[in-house]
C-alpha cells in the first residue's frame, strides 16, 4: 500500500432512492471510521433534478475532501464496498440509486485505467460536482487544464434546485 496522506482527494456522494439523507450520512460515518482515509471537510448538500435517465427522484448531492493512504485503486475499491455496506443494490447505469461514491480528483493526477478515471470524466458537466466541490475550495482547478473549476458553472446545463447545510 502506497502511502499518499498529501494529497487533498475530493468524492462526489449522492443519492436518489430511499433515505437519501440518510444513505450519504452513513456513507460519511463510514468513511470517517476507515483508519486509512481523514475527512477534511463536508460541502453543504445539494438537490439536483436528476441526469441522464429523467424519470426519477431527485438526487441529494454533496462531496467531501479526504486525504488517504490508499493509492487510487484502492480507494476505489474501498469506495465501492462502503456503497454495498450503506444499502447500494445493483441498477441500471445512471438509474436510481441508495448511495454512489465518485472519487473526482485525486490531488493533481491525471488517471487512466478501465476501471478509474481521475479527474472523474464527467465532472465538468454537472453543476451537483461543481458546487460542492466549489463549497470545499473556491480556487481548486481541474488538474487537466488548471482551469479554476468554477469556470464551468459558467457552461453548463443546471441542475441543482436547492441547498443546505448538513
Amino acid at each position: 500500500m502506497k502511502k499518499n496522506p498529501e494529497n487533498r482527494i475530493f468524492i462526489a456522494l449522492g443519492s436518489n432512492k430511499g433515505n437519501r439523507l440518510g444513505y450519504i450520512k452513513s456513507a460519511i460515518d463510514a468513511l470517517k471510521k476507515n483508519t486509512f482515509c481523514t475527512v477534511v471537510a463536508v460541502s453543504k448538500m445539494y438537490e439536483s433534478k436528476p441526469f441522464g435517465a429523467a424519470d426519477q427522484s431527485n438526487f441529494f448531492n454533496c462531496a467531501l475532501e479526504i486525504r488517504s493512504s490508499l493509492d487510487e485503486t484502492e480507494l476505489l475499491r474501498y469506495l465501492k464496498k462502503t456503497e454495498l455496506e450503506v444499502g447500494r443494490t445493483p441498477e441500471k447505469k445512471w438509474g436510481p440509486r441508495e448511495i454512489d461514491i465518485d472519487i473526482i480528483l485525486y490531488g493533481s493526477k491525471i488517471f487512466n485505467t478501465s476501471d478509474l478515471v481521475i479527474p472523474h470524466p464527467h465532472f465538468k458537466e454537472r453543476d451537483f460536482v461543481l458546487l460542492p466541490l466549489i463549497d470545499l475550495d473556491k480556487d481548486l482547478c481541474d488538474p487537466e487544464s488548471g482551469e479554476k473549476i468554477s469556470n464551468f458553472l459558467n457552461k453548463i446545463e443546471k441542475f441543482v434546485i436547492n441547498s443546505f447545510k448538513l
